[in-house]
């Protein structure tokens, strides 16, 4: 990640994952760039360990698409995984300001 354009991701925490900066200023275009290509080398591709989602995290999954969907991004996809394809395929790009500035509106 830190060759690909996040020179100060950090290291892993004890439970091997990663603290996010989800600060206005953090670049997501550069982090999901840089995770699609960097996703062969985490276990299970970046994914986490394989399980179904619980209802709420179902139900939260489908109110954050609605709200990106409601700040200007019509085609945002509703099973969205961080994947910077998705976006593109959906005419989304992922490095424009209005992009990050919905991610913050809708808690990302």
């Amino acid at each position: 990640m830190r060759s690909h354009g996040l020179p100060n991701f950090p290291d892993p925490d004890s439970s091997g994952g990663f603290p996010m900066d989800r600060s206005p200023s953090s670049n997501v275009g550069a982090f999901l760039s840089a995770k699609a290509t960097c996703n062969h080398l985490y276990p299970n591709m970046g994914k986490g360990p394989v399980h179904q989602p619980s209802v709420a995290q179902q139900r939260q999954a489908l109110a954050f698409a609605a709200c990106m969907r409601r700040h200007g991004f019509a085609g945002f996809p509703d099973g969205w995984g961080g994947n910077v394809g998705q976006l593109l395929s959906a005419g989304i790009d992922p490095n424009s300001p209005q992009f990050n500035a919905a991610l913050t509106k809708c808690g990302f």
